[in-house]
């Protein structure tokens, strides 16, 4: 199973896709803050970075447990090398989130998995390169707009200050 975290402000979804891409079932929280994402068998481990707080969540929905992470050298090492990071190894296959498309280096977020096996096939897992792309797309449009109307109010504050 994957598990993929997505974060729209406040409101954060996490997704559960077969290891062939399928949807699964998911999750609904909110949350100001970073999170990360783990697997313990079936049961998801969802951890809070603002609070420290590690939530373990059956595929029901139902929390099992509810931990206080305490902030250690060793547990910060763990979350920055394991949780938060954008390629994983299980059982000879890796996994790796990425951007594809023309406006990656914009991204702040990863639009694609793919899994490559041990002989080197890759195949695509999840792609959203295409919403991704409009998104992108919708805030440089927002940005072209904004920095136009300056650009004309200042020009015509100065032709009416000469």
């Amino acid at each position: 199973m994957i598990a993929i975290g997505q974060d729209a402000s406040e409101r954060k979804t996490v997704c559960i896709y077969s290891d062939t891409g399928v949807f699964q079932y998911g999750y609904m929280f909110d949350c100001r803050g970073d999170f990360g994402l783990e697997w313990d068998e079936d049961t998801l481990h969802i951890y809070f970075v603002r609070s420290n707080v590690l939530v373990a969540v059956s595929p029901s929905g139902e929390i099992s447990d509810v931990l206080e992470v305490p902030h250690t050298i060793e547990n910060n090492s763990y979350i920055n090398g394991y949780m938060h990071t954008t390629e994983k190894r299980v059982k000879g296959t890796e996994y790796s989130a990425e951007n594809d498309g023309i406006f990656n280096w914009l991204a702040s977020s990863y639009s694609r998995i793919t899994a490559t096996d041990s002989t080197g096939a890759e195949r695509i897992v999840y792609d959203a390169s295409a919403a991704h792309t409009g998104k992108i797309i919708m805030v440089l449009g927002f940005f072209c707009i904004l920095i136009a109307a300056v650009s004309i109010g200042i020009t015509k504050q100065l032709k009416n200050s000469k």
